[in-house]
């Protein structure tokens, strides 16, 4: 067994993970850092197809593109290629496309203003899901919206799955207008692996290692293949030591420290005792942290990357989005003028228990048209729970059953449609729900949550250990503005790094 001490550990090595790591050691504050995985990067994840191409299983995306520091600063860097995929969205459900002419984008602009003007001023008490929010919608406005609209209108409202990763009967109808970006969103065309791959190499360089990030392991900076099982406080000799296990040697090491940045998912932060990947607290951590980890939620957005030998979907558009068809029990509900009953309230995902019907229009799916931003014959697709669970849990014989029907569909609008859709040569999904150290994708906003107060109380992390501030929480779960994003998790590292060297230099401890 192996102890190493070292003024400060950060628990993963993701974006946040590292850039606290570099804030540091530029300050003269020696730390390391200390993974579970094989690999660093955690929910940044770029791969390679069976076809050479990368593919982002995690971030694609700059967000807040108005101030994302970021953003900018990978531009300084002049290696990261981007694309604003903001263009045009072409819609289709079961019977093909959908016109402009029925009005559906407007109404779904209004079903947003409804839901910021009437529920987001709502308590926790009185929220409801969006699903719930807009059956409230229709029934006030059925008399304006013909029967195409009243089916359908509602679905479009679905696209929030697609940019939260949770089903629409227990998203958040007082959050979900909250959660806009600042600003344009850039697609990045060579892979998030270029702008972590930036990070890396900086945290090499001033750590002695040159542009080689390979040597930060054999340097032991980071420690791949590191489980922290425990973090024990010592009010005796006021330390905190760390024991954890290597997930290959089943090895058990200790790590000694003042100071700890957790950027731990909040999926694992919120795993009971004995659960893989799970962290024990001794002391435990005070009510008000616990309290906020079981007020906060995780999501589980997917993707699904299908390579072509050929483009055979229109090339005009950035993004095809599939409605589901229609809730027939919502739907009746509101020509009833049911206004009692509402629907029923959700706070947990329900697994799919079978494959979806054979017709493909259960789910919303959303397709990124990559063709149009970087000329190759690959889709993208984006899904949402309960589907990205079941598709994640068998990849290769799942995703393409749900997927082509919609495809079919899209394709029936060309006026050389071909009969046949061909298969894809390949299929690179994500598997975060399988990985037991992501459990999905990122933070929720599922109905009763606290979204602000438990995120402020990871930010301000007090009473924990005996309240000087040893242990900082750091990641896209600990950052109001930024919330879910990679630059987010990357803000919140420097944060948390920025505290931990002003409390050194106090002299505080």
């Amino acid at each position: 067994m192996t102890t190493i001490r070292t003024d400060a550990i950060v628990i993963g090595a993701g974006i946040a993970g590292v850039k606290a790591s570099i804030d540091l050691t530029k300050a003269g504050v020696s730390n390391i850092i200390l993974e579970a995985r094989d690999r660093t990067g955690g929910r940044l994840n770029t791969v390679k197809s069976p076809n050479g191409r990368n593919f982002d299983l995690g971030a694609s995306w700059f967000h807040d593109c108005l101030d994302n520091p970021l953003f900018e600063k990978s531009i300084e860097k002049g290696n990261i290629d981007f694309y604003f995929d903001d263009a045009s969205m072409s819609l289709y459900n079961k019977d093909g496309f959908i016109h402009d002419d029925e009005r559906l984008v407007p109404i779904f602009e209004e079903m947003k203003n409804y839901l910021e003007t009437y529920w987001v001023p709502k308590s926790r008490e009185n929220d409801v899901s969006i699903k719930e929010a807009a059956y409230q919608y229709l029934l006030k406005k059925k008399n304006v919206l013909n029967d195409f609209q009243l089916k359908n209108a509602p679905q479009l409202l679905r696209f929030f799955e697609l940019w939260i990763g949770s089903s629409w009967d227990i998203l958040s109808a007082r959050y979900i207008c909250e959660d806009k970006h600042l600003g344009r969103n850039a697609f990045c065309l060579n892979g998030w692996s270029s702008i972590y791959n930036n990070e890396l190499v900086e945290l090499s360089q001033i750590s002695g290692c040159g542009n080689d990030t390979k040597k930060l392991e054999t340097s032991k900076k980071i420690y791949l293949n590191t489980e922290v099982k425990k973090i024990n406080f010592s009010n005796w000799n006021k330390e905190i030591t760390i024991k954890t296990k290597n997930t290959k040697t089943n090895k058990i090491d200790t790590y000694i420290c003042k100071y700890i940045i957790c950027t731990a998912p909040l999926s694992v932060l919120k795993l009971q005792k004995n659960e893989v990947g799970s962290i024990e607290w001794s002391p435990k951590l005070p009510k008000q942290i616990s309290n906020a980890l079981d007020n906060l939620s995780f999501s589980a957005l997917g993707k699904i990357f299908l390579e072509f030998d050929d483009v055979f979907w229109p090339k005009e558009s950035d993004r095809f989005y599939c409605l589901p068809d229609y809730d027939t029990e919502m739907y009746n509900k509101i020509k009833n003028g049911d206004a009692k009953s509402g629907i029923q309230i959700r706070t947990n995902e329900i697994d799919l228990t079978s494959a979806p019907d054979a017709e493909g229009f259960t789910h919303p799916v959303l397709f990124l048209n990559v063709h149009r931003f970087a000329g190759v014959p690959v889709l993208a697709c984006l899904i949402s729970n309960p589907l990205t669970k079941w598709i994640e849990a068998d990849p290769q014989n799942r995703a393409w059953p749900v997927i082509k029907p919609l495809l079919s569909k899209i394709v029936s609008s060309l006026p050389n449609a071909p009969k046949i859709i061909p298969a894809p040569k390949s299929i690179t999904c994500t598997q975060w729900t399988t990985d037991p150290y992501a459990r999905g994708s990122y933070t929720g906003l599922t109905v009763h949550d606290e979204f602000e107060d438990g995120i402020q109380a990871l930010i301000d992390a007090k009473g924990i250990f005996d309240g000087k501030g040893r242990v900082r929480f750091a990641g896209e779960h600990c950052i109001l503005q930024g919330s879910g994003c990679a630059h987010g998790a990357w803000i919140s590292g420097a944060r948390e790094a920025a505290e931990i060297i002003k409390r050194i230099n106090n002299s505080k401890l």
